[in-house]
């Protein structure tokens, strides 16, 4: 297998396995989240320590390491966020009344400590890797963190199919944050731009010059850019995105529309219900 469809295969595997996973540890019982915590804490250093470790290998093999290792940081930052532990000082819905600069920065309240949390998982990731012979772990974080965060922007400004049925019961406050429409002004560059980077990434790695440490590199990158770009387009189109992991999301999972900032549109205001990890507060 050429380094290009074994990058491919890989980071799409990677992909859909890290997500499940995540989805299937957030719908264990809440007395689960402390030891499901620690153990993706070991796990996230193993990937930081798998990035750290590859940093100068050369070959395939080693551009693979990295990206899994930063894709293991990665996961442990989304993982304290779906358990409720990092997310933001705000933990509860908007008002019904609320817009404008109000509703942006309760929005932005929401998640503020996880915006963080992500920024300090990039600082790590790329202080260990940035500038070395494979910084491929580097720049796959860069990428999940940039697409990610058009991804949210897209879920505040309105899209058709929000996903709200992934958020679990102590999060379902974020909903008031969410808006339906059928587009935003805002999609058709967060696909474009990212699919025209992944083409590069794909002309990176086809490049007869290119070694097999950057064919495998590229690859995944690019693979990771449009794995992205589909995600975006399952915001968009009538498509049943649970049925994408169905191992991860319960029967019966979906909770009722998301927030909508539309008035004709009820809204709704789910109770903010009791977290095993700040019980004072949710």
């Amino acid at each position: 297998m050429s380094g290009i469809a074994l990058g491919t295969c890989l980071a799409a595997v990677l992909w859909w396995t890290l997500t499940g996973l995540l989805l299937v540890l957030d719908g264990l019982p809440p007395r689960t989240f402390r030891l499901t915590l620690a153990a993706a804490t070991l796990v996230g250093a193993g990937g930081a320590w798998l990035v750290h470790a590859e940093r100068e290998a050369a070959g395939a093999a080693a551009a693979i390491g990295s990206v899994a290792g930063a894709l293991l940081v990665w996961g442990w930052v989304e993982l304290t966020f779906l358990l409720g532990v990092v997310t933001g000082p705000r933990r509860e819905a908007c008002p019904r009344d609320c817009g404008g600069a109000g509703h942006v920065w309760h929005a932005i309240e929401a998640i503020a400590y996880h915006e963080v949390l992500l920024a300090l998982g990039a600082a790590l990731v790329v202080a260990l890797d940035w500038g070395q012979p494979n910084p491929y772990g580097a720049y796959a974080y860069v990428a999940l963190w940039a697409m990610r965060t058009s991804a949210k922007l897209n879920l505040h400004f309105g899209v058709r199919n929000p996903g709200d049925e992934f958020l679990p019961p102590h999060l379902a406050y974020l909903k008031s944050f969410f808006r339906r429409r059928p587009m935003n002004l805002l999609f058709p560059l967060s696909v474009t731009v990212p699919t025209l980077v992944a083409a590069h990434c794909y002309g990176l790695a086809t490049a007869a010059t290119a070694s097999p440490l950057e064919s495998t590199g590229w690859s995944m990158l690019g693979a990771l850019l449009a794995l992205g770009v589909l995600e975006h387009w399952l915001l968009v189109i009538p498509f049943p995105t649970q049925a994408l992991w169905w191992f991860g999301v319960k029967p019966g999972a979906a909770r009722g529309p998301a927030g909508s900032r539309d008035p004709a549109a009820p809204r709704e205001h789910p109770a903010c219900e009791v977290s095993p990890w700040q019980p004072s507060t949710r």
